[in-house]
Order: C-alpha cells, then sequence, then structure tokens
C-alpha cells in the first residue's frame, strides 16, 4: 500500500503539473483552436489528477480487502459532495463552476477513502512525514521550473520543463521507491 499510493503520488503529481502548465497546448491539440477557452477549465481541474491517482490505489486496496461497504458508502459521500458544490457553483461560474465543483468533490471522495483504509489494518499508509514534505519540495520545483520558462517559452515547453524539474527532483530527494529504480537500464 506505501509504495503503490508513492507511486500514485508520483505519477499524478507529474500529471497534474503538465495538465495546469499545458492546458491550453493539450486543449488546442485535441480540440482545434475554437476550443482554447476550455483551457481554464482543464487548467482547474488539473489537481484532480492527482486524486484520482490516489482514489484508484486505494479503491483497489479496500476492494482487494473486502471493504467494498465502505467503499460504497466513500462513494456516496463523494457524490454529495459533487451535488453540494456542483449546484451552486455551476449556477453562479457556469463551466469553472463544475470545474470546482469537480474538485471538490474528489478532494472530499480521496479524504474520505484515506480515512476508509487507514481504519485497515494498523491505521498507517506507510508513507511517513517526511516522504509527504520532500514531495512538496519536488511539486515546487516543478512549478518553480515552470513559471520561469513559462516566462520566455509557450506553454508546451515549460510543462517539459516543469516535468523534467519535477522528475528529477523526485530522484533526487529518494522519492521513487526502489521497485522502479531498479527497473532503470545502469550505466
Amino acid at each position: 500500500l506505501a509504495h503503490t499510493t508513492k507511486l500514485a503520488l508520483l505519477g499524478g503529481g507529474l500529471l497534474a503539473i503538465i495538465v495546469v502548465v499545458a492546458a491550453r497546448p493539450i486543449v488546442v491539440l485535441l480540440g482545434g483552436e475554437d476550443f482554447a477557452p476550455a483551457a481554464s477549465v482543464l487548467r482547474l481541474q488539473g489537481p484532480v489528477v492527482l486524486t484520482i491517482f490516489l482514489v484508484y490505489a486505494w479503491t483497489a486496496f479496500l476492494v482487494a480487502d473486502g471493504h467494498r461497504r465502505a467503499l460504497v458508502r466513500c462513494m456516496l459521500i463523494g457524490l454529495a459532495a459533487l451535488f453540494a458544490t456542483g449546484v451552486p457553483l455551476i449556477a453562479q461560474l457556469d463551466a469553472e463552476g463544475a470545474a470546482l465543483a469537480a474538485v471538490a468533490a474528489d478532494v472530499v471522495l480521496m479524504a474520505v477513502i484515506y480515512f476508509a483504509v487507514r481504519r485497515v489494518g494498523d491505521g498507517r499508509l506507510g508513507v511517513e512525514p517526511g516522504y509527504l514534505a520532500r514531495y512538496a519540495v519536488a511539486l515546487v520545483a516543478g512549478g518553480v521550473a515552470a513559471l520561469g520558462v513559462l516566462a520566455v517559452a509557450p506553454a508546451a515547453v515549460a510543462a517539459c520543463a516543469a516535468a523534467a524539474a519535477f522528475t528529477g527532483a523526485a530522484f533526487a530527494l529518494r522519492l521513487v521507491p526502489s521497485e522502479l529504480t531498479a527497473l532503470l537500464p545502469r550505466r
């Protein structure tokens, strides 16, 4: 569970940074220039990429460990959060409101699944606070790289720089589990 959570944090963080920084190029690539205004909505939903990775990892754990009822309760709470935030936010902010409601609901879902997983076993995920602090540093490194490159280059280039900075920091800070680093070719 600890290694799965760490991999979810790394994969979700990497893709979330890319989505936030390169939202416009992604939308234009997928839908054409006519859809460029939707980039602001995608940018707002960037954090959901990280929560989705964690929710899937923890959901698989709950299912495998036979805690389906707890999972159903979590999903119902997430759905209720979506309605509670979606109705007023969509009424006030249209598509941006829907994006914010999705983020809020996914954060609630992630939180309730986190607590459900912690109730199983010894109450820990095996991801120590020091790891999370180093992870935050890697995220900041990606964000700083993106901001620095955005000043002089297009968003797609900034997203690549952010991804490289995050990945480099993840390796330098020893965030990548040994099972993954063992798969990398040696010099």
